[in-house]
């Protein structure tokens, strides 16, 4: 077996709000590791399709009320689920694949897996929604007040048809994920449990190039209520701050203790509102930068100076 495909395999992850993204890094990975006898899917369980800002843990899907004695059977139920899905993903980084008889008992494995998550992704959708789909703190609450009876009258029959809660629910999601401006939740721990459900949580590395884009152009390319959205996830961030300071604290957010990552950023990622969001928190709150390097002239035709940025996360 080829080490890089072995390493593509069972080592890379990914994720990106653009389908195509996905789809042509499934096709760079299928290319560079020289998997000519792998089927083109053969990292579907590891590279997939989300916003990587805009998801939910586990404990707060399984905690989607306010009452803690009516939660908790919701939420033993989710981790039976997401544990279930965990072993059909390590069945599935076992499997090498080089035969068809291989590729598709990893496609069922594969299916098996994404089958056991469905509930939680939905239940999670909805806790999300309930924010977009108000205005103000006081709305925001109420709807998440109607969406948990819904979730739990729901909760024994989310796949009956006949079940109007879960059409319901599945209605709220669907919403979410086809309005003009969509969202399409991730929430990493849940998409791969195997991550972030060892003793040291989290990943060992991330590499990344995140989006750049100031206040005004976040506002005008996400729905109403994404940039509040941030600012609660990301406490003591700035409405101000370019995105991809969120795309620093949500990396470090998901390195486990020892990791590190390398990002490409603007060079305003040092200045102003934009620095006290991103690096600054980061740096008082177990994060150390190692490496940094300002006013990189991107090689290539395009005229774009960047910054690189490398972390240490040395305390959880």
């Amino acid at each position: 077996m080829p080490v890089a495909w072995w390493v593509a395999q069972r080592c890379l992850y990914g994720v990106d709000k653009n389908p195509f993204a996905v789809n042509l890094a499934k096709l760079s990975l299928w290319l560079v590791t020289l998997a000519k006898d792998q089927p083109f899917t053969f990292v579907d369980h590891a590279l997939k399709c989300g916003d990587s800002l805009v998801g939910l843990t586990r404990a707060e899907i399984g905690s989607f009320g306010k009452d803690p004695t009516q939660d908790l059977p919701l939420f033993k139920y989710l981790k039976e689920k997401v544990d279930r899905a965990k072993a059909y993903r390590t069945q599935i980084q076992a499997l090498d694949t080089r035969t068809d008889e291989d590729a598709e008992a990893k496609l069922s494995q594969w299916q098996r897996a994404e089958l056991e998550l469905e509930e939680a992704k939905l239940i999670g959708d909805v806790k999300i929604a309930a924010f977009f789909n108000g205005s103000s703190k006081k709305e925001r609450d109420a709807k998440l007040s109607e969406y948990t009876a819904l979730v739990r009258n729901s909760r024994q029959a989310i796949d009956t048809e006949d079940n109007e809660a879960s059409i319901q629910l599945k209605t709220i999601s669907n919403a979410l994920r086809q309005a003009t401006k969509p969202i399409t939740p991730f929430s990493w721990d849940i998409e791969f449990p195997e991550v972030f459900d060892r003793k040291n949580p989290g990943f060992d590395g991330i590499v990344g190039n995140p989006p750049f884009a100031g206040k005004n152009t976040t506002i005008n390319g996400n729905p109403e209520g994404y940039i509040d959205w941030l600012k609660i996830v990301h406490h003591e961030s700035h409405g101000n701050a370019d995105v991809v300071a969120h795309f620093f604290r949500r990396s470090h957010t998901l390195l486990r203790s020892g990791g590190t990552m390398g990002l490409i950023a603007t060079n305003t990622i040092a200045q102003g509102d934009t620095r006290s969001t991103g690096l600054r928190f980061i740096c008082n709150n177990g994060g150390m930068i190692y490496n940094a390097t300002r006013r990189y002239k991107w090689p290539g035709l395009a005229a774009v100076v960047v910054s690189l940025v490398h972390i240490m996360k040395v305390t959880r």
